[in-house]
């Protein structure tokens, strides 16, 4: 595992709280693999099933991080997007990861914003130039 490392504290500064606890909000699953886990960090969306997810390597060398949102009350739209942009840059930047994508993803984000502008951030500044 790389020397660059995230600390929950730093992912949960990023997340959205829920505001009456009813509400949905960004939520972080901590996974262990059978095998070490892939330097990479991988983006995915079902906006069939109305699901974001970011995945990335976590702490031990088979560890892995997860933080994904999943609408039930309402449909996932660009704000939702943005922040997962937001936090998906974070941890490409402190892990020293390069970002892909789902095989889906291009099509479920591609409605909010180019698979050109994602990869080619370089600072979670530009997420928000986004139009």
């Amino acid at each position: 595992m790389s020397k660059n490392t995230v600390s929950f504290d730093q992912l949960s500064t990023l997340l959205d709280a829920t505001t009456n606890g009813m509400d949905e909000a960004f939520e972080f699953r901590w996974l262990r693999e059978t095998g070490p886990v892939e330097r990479e960090i991988l983006v995915q969306t079902s906006l069939k099933e109305n699901i974001i997810r970011v995945t990335f390597p976590f702490q031990d060398v088979d560890g892995r991080g997860r933080i994904w949102l999943k609408r039930v009350y309402r449909k996932i739209d660009k704000k939702d997007v943005l922040k997962l942009l937001e936090i998906t840059r974070f941890l490409s930047t402190n892990l020293e990861c390069p970002i892909r994508m789902g095989k889906h993803t291009e099509s479920d984000i591609s409605q909010f914003v180019t698979m050109e502008q994602i990869l080619n951030l370089t600072h979670t500044t530009e997420i928000y130039k986004i139009n």
